[in-house]
């Protein structure tokens, strides 16, 4: 009888730790699929804003093709008619070179967009990669005062999606705009990733609206419109990289970018 009694306990045991076992292990599974829930309908979110955004950048770069045609006509008659103004033809110059521009960068992202649909993507060696990112850059904000430090760069290359410059150049913006006369640039290759590491040292991220940040359309500056940051998250995002802000510790943020390299 007190074997079986023996016998009854641990049998009641086993079965109360299997049970405990496998209930443990379905909580985890659930709390798991919540939270790829939680992250799907974030991404759900940002995917139907974003679609709202192209259809108005569309339609934008569409409407913006003819005046931008009928404006660099008009400027260039009107240089014609006062060079023997000096100081007008040269604002008119400017004038010019600025519409040039627009209409140039409007021709590229219908390119780049086109390019893009049909997944034509060439391999780029990282520092001619980097390299063109920030002369850009410096060509649209010349007046920023920053430091760039190339170290432990591989000889691994990378996907070149048109989208990944524009992203970049979006938070050097943010930076810039933050923090226009000191802005510090590290880029660096750690494992099978290149990191760009941009510090500036602006009033930093509001902790109340540093969750959100490039979730949703969310802007910290007075004119700004929100988009930009949404925009360099979800692009990088599809390009197999991922983005992370931190505030330093006396002032400004630190946006640290991560991007796959191909072997």
């Amino acid at each position: 009888m007190n074997w079986h009694i023996i016998g009854m306990w641990f049998n009641f045991s086993l079965s109360a730790i299997l049970i405990t076992y496998f209930v443990v292990k379905m909580a985890r599974a659930l709390q798991e699929q919540s939270k790829t829930l939680s992250v799907m309908r974030e991404d759900e979110l940002r995917n139907q804003q974003l679609m709202a955004v192209a259809m108005l950048a569309a339609g934008a770069a569409h409407e913006m093709n003819t005046p931008l045609s009928t404006m660099t006509v008009l400027l260039s008659e009107l240089k014609e008619e006062y060079k023997d103004n000096p100081k007008l033809a040269e604002d008119l110059a400017i004038l010019k070179s600025q519409v040039v521009h627009c209409a140039t960068t409007l021709k590229q992202l219908v390119q780049d967009s086109s390019e893009a649909r049909e997944g034509k993507f060439k391999q780029q060696d990282i520092k001619s990669f980097c390299n063109s990112i920030v002369n850009r850059w410096q060509l649209m904000r010349p007046n920023i005062v920053f430091t760039l430090n190339f170290h432990q760069l591989t000889l691994n290359t990378i996907t070149h999606d048109p989208r990944l410059d524009y992203a970049i150049i979006n938070l050097l913006n943010n930076a810039a705009d933050a923090s226009p006369h000191q802005i510090k640039l590290d880029i660096f290759c750690e494992g099978h990733e290149l990191v760009w590491r941009i510090i500036d040292a602006g009033k930093g991220i509001n902790q109340q609206l540093g969750g959100m940040l490039g979730k949703i359309m969310l802007s910290t500056k007075e004119q700004g419109l929100g988009i930009g940051l949404l925009l360099a998250h979800a692009a990088i995002k599809q390009c197999g990289g991922r983005v992370n802000q931190t505030p330093n510790e006396i002032s400004g943020t630190t946006t640290e970018l991560r991007l796959p390299l191909t072997s």
